[in-house]
């Protein structure tokens, strides 16, 4: 991007408001919880209490499966 970071990441090409990327932001898309939705446990969680693609059990079930 004209910012000389991938435009995917920028947070002046693809931000919100609230200088924020949009995916980012808690206001901009929240969960019921008031967190950003991908990094809340209560609507991303796995069974052991953590976010599933950062927990370690999750994770060898799953290239287990592969």
């Amino acid at each position: 991007c004209p910012h000389g970071k991938l435009k995917h990441y920028c947070a002046d090409c693809k931000g919100c408001p609230h200088g924020k990327r949009k995916g980012k932001c808690a206001d901009c898309n929240p969960c019921p919880h008031g967190k950003v939705k991908y990094r809340c446990v209560d609507c991303k969680g796995c069974p052991h209490g953590k976010l599933k693609h950062n927990c370690a059990v999750c994770k060898r079930a799953s290239a287990s499966v592969s």
